[in-house]
């Protein structure tokens, strides 16, 4: 037997008993998680929290008395501490969007329609998840305003000046959501991004993103890469880029057997000055060599100070292995604007001869 005192404290929140009882018995499978309690709705929550000082909160959103946007709100306020959202809503992307923006760590999808034992497929998945979720930095949870209605700025068919890649695993979108509605759509960027989102989540996420932000944002593959796109993609299955034969412009695909480290290489071998790695949170050294590889084309390559990481150990491993610098939050908007800023005097000769040419 392992030590109790080790384990990850565990607390279940949801209206169903059904799944109250499923999720405690898939938790409790791992050797690594203990469930010390659980609660039918936010109000119960609240009341059991300090009391039970639970490291990780399972949260579902749809329950009576105080749903779970509501309980969201209240905990971080109260004491932050690591949320995974668990309901059967990700198809809506509204809930997703407000859940993460709100400070949760992640969304985890149940299965659609009446709860169904195929959420024990999915055990594995979630006990990796609370484990990550552990280890964030409390600290560092904090809430992203919702955009305003954007005013989007029409650059269909116009190659970027730059391209930003951006690297935002488990509890950065809030800190994504924040970046893109403080940067200027107007610039001559495209942003390839890598969350912890999948699935209908991502899909619905998007289009909610698309809605709210200046950016045009998508999950679309296979796509050409225009300036304001905001592409986004679920981290194991970054973006791969390939030159069209025929019009010569970058096509973006999903790719299910790409890697972090091979997307921003082929960012730096397409863009070479144009590229930037940007590393909002990460749990792995991957992606370390391909920001490497954009430094050394005199690229951009940043990662969030690791204080403000609310996962941190990417962000730490490229500081060590001298591959980015580190910036503060509102510096690092500032630095990508100035970063395509830089570059737009580039792009306007490239639009010049594309009008040219039309």
């Amino acid at each position: 037997m392992g030590d109790r005192t080790s384990k990850i404290k565990a607390l279940v929140v949801d209206d169903a008993a059904f799944m109250r009882k499923a999720l405690v018995e898939m938790l409790s499978r791992d050797r690594e998680i203990e469930v010390i309690g659980v609660a039918k709705h936010g109000e119960e929550a609240l009341r059991i929290i300090d009391e039970l000082n639970p490291d990780v909160i399972t949260l579902d959103v749809d329950m009576p008395v105080m749903d779970g946007l509501t309980t969201i709100k209240h905990i971080m306020i109260r004491d932050p501490r690591p949320v995974v959202m668990i309901s059967a809503l990700a198809n809506q992307g509204e809930i997703t969007l407000e859940a993460l923006r709100l400070g949760a760590v992640d969304f985890f999808p149940k299965p659609s329609g009446t709860v169904s034992y195929d959420i024990r497929n999915q055990a594995r998945e979630l006990t990796q998840l609370v484990k990550q979720a552990a280890k964030v930095n409390c600290r560092a949870i904090k809430r992203a305003k919702r955009p305003v209605e954007p005013l989007k700025v029409d650059q269909e068919n116009i190659e970027p000046g730059a391209v930003v890649a951006v690297v935002a695993d488990i509890g950065a979108s809030a800190c994504l959501i924040r970046m893109l509605a403080n940067i200027n759509p107007s610039l001559p960027l495209s942003f390839l991004c890598c969350q912890g989102l999948s699935g209908d989540a991502l899909r619905s996420y998007t289009s909610e993103m698309d809605l709210v932000l200046p950016w045009q944002v998508s999950c679309s593959s296979p796509v050409t890469l225009n300036r304001g796109n905001c592409l986004l993609t679920w981290i194991k299955e970054p973006w791969s880029l390939q030159i069209s034969e025929q019009s010569k412009k970058v096509r973006v695909r999903v790719g299910p057997d790409q890697d972090l480290d091979q997307m921003l290489e082929e960012i730096a071998m397409v863009y070479g000055s144009r590229a930037a790695a940007v590393v909002l949170g990460g749990t792995t050294e991957n992606g370390i060599r391909g920001m490497k590889a954009i430094r050394d084309k005199d690229g951009l390559s940043l990662v969030l100070e690791p204080r403000y990481c609310v996962c941190d150990q990417t962000a730490r491993l490229a500081l060590d292995a001298g591959v980015a610098k580190p910036v503060s939050e509102h510096l690092l908007w500032t630095q990508i604007e100035t970063f395509g800023k830089k570059h737009a005097e580039t792009a306007g000769i490239e639009d010049q001869m594309t009008n040219k040419k039309g």
